[in-house]
Formats: structure tokens, sequence, C-alpha cells
């Protein structure tokens, strides 16, 4: 299995020493006499070079390639770090972390599409990982982190402890971390481990429904179901209105084309529609993917299983369709809480019954489906996050579900049950 990377909560030293005098300071000192003079330097060395040539600087951040320091260095920019007072340490490494920010947030910014985007400012942070030992390191000590860092004129040690949930997992690396004035955020690298015993939900994305969720107990029972809270709906719909009238305007655009009218309002109009289609989409994946994480909380939910759509990308799918864009959000949200998400094949999980296997193929206009076997009423929402939560695929042209070995007792009554109810469906019609 592939390692995951995720970012933990943000976090903030429990102690910070001096590690010349050993002296113990507060956070709160520390962060105001260290670590904001610093911040602002980056941040107005950063401005400055920017102000010189916006332009140019733009076009070279397009090109982006490898580390952002020495990219920078090698197009031509450069930081006056020599101007700093003499009693900061690590001169030139402060420097480095500005061009560092320099070229990264500027190509993030040149590449954002948004026709209507913001004027360009830097934000108020350093990113350590762009320098080398000579001005910060990081240990590991079981659940501790300790970074010692050369932070404007002094050398401190910063200890931090590692949120609860991080013991369980089997962690190879932590990055160096992104400083801010309200705490430090690490990322870290892990292998998957399998979590026994535990709690799994599944969710199935959709467009009609944003997500709709079945959480199952340790028995593999369904314990609850959720959908997505009203004013997540709303803002769904607003999307999917918008995304109409993306296809309305643009097809009055081609048809005046072919007339040999001008067409330049309509294009720019469906330039405009989709830029707004896009950032209400940002906005509706934070919302599913804080709602989620929120409920697998409350019922304290190790794992959870999740759609595989990332092959529905391109002009057929991803313009409407997002749910990729979900997923990844859902992912990185519930891996800052603990929970450990698993991608599963989706084919047939909303047309088999996650019961007994069998393709179901009544539906009503209210989508509830129910199951000619079994019996099994519910709404086809429900019924494919059960099958994602119990990790059951159906290939084409078979209802033997894949992905999941149910033991022999589950077998048996399984097979018991679907005699039976194929022996009464069979008497009924006859």
């Amino acid at each position: 299995m592939k390692p995951v990377i995720s970012a933990l909560s943000r976090l903030t030293p429990v102690q910070v020493m001096d590690v010349a005098t050993g002296e113990i300071l507060s956070w709160e000192v520390a962060r105001d006499a260290l670590i904001e003079p610093l911040i602002t330097w980056v941040r107005d060395e950063t401005q400055r070079l920017y102000d010189d040539n916006p332009e140019k600087l733009l076009a070279d951040a397009l090109n982006l390639k490898g580390p952002a320091e020495s990219y920078a260095r090698y197009a031509g920019y450069a930081a006056k770090w020599e101007s700093l007072p003499h009693e900061v340490k690590a001169k030139s490494r402060v420097g480095r972390l500005a061009l560092a920010k320099l070229m990264s947030e500027s190509a993030s910014y040149a590449r954002n599409p948004n026709p209507r985007k913001q004027p360009h400012r830097f934000s108020r942070s350093v990113n350590l990982g762009t320098v080398d030992g000579k001005m910060c390191s990081l240990d590991r000590e079981g659940d501790s982190l300790f970074l010692t860092w050369k932070c404007w004129d002094k050398e401190i040690e910063c200890e931090f402890l590692l949120p609860s949930y991080v013991s369980a997992r089997e962690i190879t690396k932590v990055s160096l971390p992104v400083v801010t004035t309200e705490g430090f955020i690490f990322t870290v690298q892990e292998h998957p481990l399998p979590v026994l015993g535990s709690k799994t939900a599944g969710v199935d994305l959709g467009r009609v429904e944003p997500f709709t969720m079945a959480v199952l107990s340790h028995r593999g029972l369904i314990e609850a179901e959720y959908r997505a809270r009203p004013q997540v709906r709303a803002l769904n719909a607003r999307r999917e209105r918008i995304l109409i009238e993306v296809a309305q305007t643009r097809t009055k655009a081609d048809a005046r084309s072919h007339l040999g009218l001008d067409d330049t309002v309509h294009r720019l109009e469906v330039v405009r529609k989709k830029s707004k289609a896009y950032r209400i989409m940002g906005t509706l994946k934070s919302q599913i993917a804080a709602d989620i994480s929120v409920k697998l909380e409350r019922h304290s939910v190790a794992i959870l299983n999740i759609e595989d759509l990332r092959w529905a990308t391109g002009a057929k799918y991803g313009s409407k369709w997002a749910h990729g864009m979900t997923a990844e959000k859902i992912e990185h949200t519930n891996a800052r809480h603990g929970v450990r998400t698993k991608r599963v094949n989706p084919r047939g999980t909303s047309q088999h019954c996650h019961k007994c296997g069998t393709q179901i193929v009544h539906r009503t206009k209210n989508r509830t489906v129910w199951c000619e076997d079994c019996k099994t009423r519910l709404n086809r929402d429900v019924n494919a996050a059960m099958n994602i939560a119990l990790n059951r695929s159906y290939p084409a042209g078979g209802n033997r579900p894949t992905g999941s070995t149910p033991s022999l007792t589950d077998q048996v009554e399984q097979r018991t049950r679907y005699s039976a109810s194929s022996n009464f469906a069979s008497s009924f019609r006859t």
C-alpha cells in the first residue's frame, strides 16, 4: 500500500527553551519577540521583490520546476538578507525563506484560473522545509517532537506533544513545519495499518444528494445514516443551476457563431459562470468534509470507505461531478482527526441489494428501492452507502459481490435467507 501523507492539526509548543541560557520561555513571549519579527521581515521582503516587477515574476512562476528557492535564484531574484539586524542568526537562511515564499506563492497565484481573483498578497507564514539543518532540525521521541531552530536572534528548542490518535499510526516521517503566529503545521507520512474490530462508515457521493453516509457497528449492522445538511444541499442546488445556465449560454454562443454574429458577450458570460461554479465547489467540498468529520467523531468511527471516483475527470465528467475533488478534501480532513480513508470500487453499489447481493430492478420516484428476494426496502443512496461501507462491488454480468469475504456463518445465513426468499417469491408468482 502507498504511504499516506497528511497534515496534523495546528500545534503550539508546550515548552520553549533558549538553548544558550537554558531559560524557559512561554509561547506568547517567543511568538511576540522571535517568530513575529521573522515572519514580518520575510513577508515584507517577499512583497518588495514582487512589487519590483510583478508581470515578469508571475511569468517566471508559471514555469516553476523543482525547489522554489533554487528556481528563484536561477531566475535572478535575490533577497537583501544583509539588511537584517546584526544580531539575527542564520541570515542567509532567512533570505532563502523569502525566496522560497516568493516563488511558491506566486506560482499558486499565477495558476489560479479565476479571472476575478483579488490582487496578490503574501501570507504571514514561513515554511521551514525550504531550509537545511544549519537553521533548524527536527527530532521525535515517542509522542513528542523537538524542533531546534535559529529563530531571529536566539536559538530555541520547541517541544510539541503529538495528538493522541497519532500513537496508533505507523509514522515513517515528520516534515519541518509551516510556522504562523497561531501555531505550527506539521506534515506526516505513514504506512496505513489495518484497524481490526473498529466501526466503519461508507459515503456515497451524488448530484441530487451531495452525500449519504451509513455508519456500521462492530458487528457490521447499520448504526446510523446521515445526509447533507439543508445549507449544503441548497449550495449544491445553486451550483447545479449555474451549470445548467453555463450549458444554455454556451448553446446560445454556438448558435450566434453559426449565424456569423458576434458571440463575445456570451463567451465571457460562460467563463464568468464557470468561475462562479468553481468557487461554490470550493466552499461546498469544505462543508461536506467538515460535516462528515463531525458525524464520524460522534460515532468514534476509525475507517471511512469512500468511492474511488478518480476516473471521473476531464471534460466528460469533471465539470459536472467534481466528486474526485470532494473525496480528496474528505480524505485530508479525516486524516487530521485520526480517521483512515479507504477508496473502494463503486461498481454496482446502487443497483444491488446490500443484504443478499441481488440486482435491484424495482425503483420508485422518491429514490426508494426494494429487493424482490429478501424484501429489503430502503433509500437508494443509503443502500449504496451500505455497500460501500461493506467494501462490496458487483462486476458486470453477475450478482456475486467482490471486495469482501463474509465468514462461513454469514455465508450459511445468507444462503438460507436467499433460498427462503426465492421460494417465497416463486410461490407468490405462481
